[in-house]
């Protein structure tokens, strides 16, 4: 079975190179869906920077990611970010990407990135995740809600000059 044939594994300084493809992917998705996304011509070596130099030596961030022998086909990224003392739920986990290649959808690979991000989440006492999607990204939308997500809020955007 497909499942057997790829592992979970959890992104070092070593693999971030290796995601850069998948991040391509992802981001060439995005700006198709709005040009809000376009990035800079210099994307893969700045995006490379922030994994390793951010991400990585963070311990409020994690990235996991889809394995087939030695290509990764997809990935996940977290992070624990703490809220205002204000409100009663103070640490929130925050998906802000996930990225599955085309052709290894539909075979619960992003399932199980989301699961194990859950497992990290709720060893750090999380209790509530969010992830922010395009609006006009319904396949994603659709995907969030059968793991049972709900939409809770709007964001609104403008260019002033």
């Amino acid at each position: 079975m497909f499942e057997n044939r790829y592992v979970i594994i959890e992104i070092l300084d070593d693999d971030v190179e290796n995601l850069v493809p998948l991040e391509l992917e992802y981001m060439y998705y995005h700006a198709n869906l709005n040009n809000y996304f376009e990035f800079s011509d210099n994307m893969s070596a700045l995006w490379m920077n922030y994994m390793k130099e951010e991400v990585l030596k963070d311990k409020n961030q994690k990235i996991y990611a889809a394995k087939i022998k030695k290509q990764l086909i997809g990935y996940i990224h977290g992070k624990i970010t703490i809220r205002p003392p204000i409100y009663k739920i103070t640490s929130i986990g925050i998906i802000g990407t996930i990225y599955v290649n085309e052709k290894y959808r539909r075979m619960k690979i992003a399932s199980k990135l989301v699961n194990k991000l859950m497992e990290w989440f709720i060893l750090n006492k999380v209790t509530h995740i969010e992830h922010p999607i395009a609006s006009n990204n319904l396949p994603s939308l659709n995907f969030w809600k059968k793991l049972g997500f709900e939409e809770f809020m709007v964001w609104v955007k403008t260019e002033i000059s």
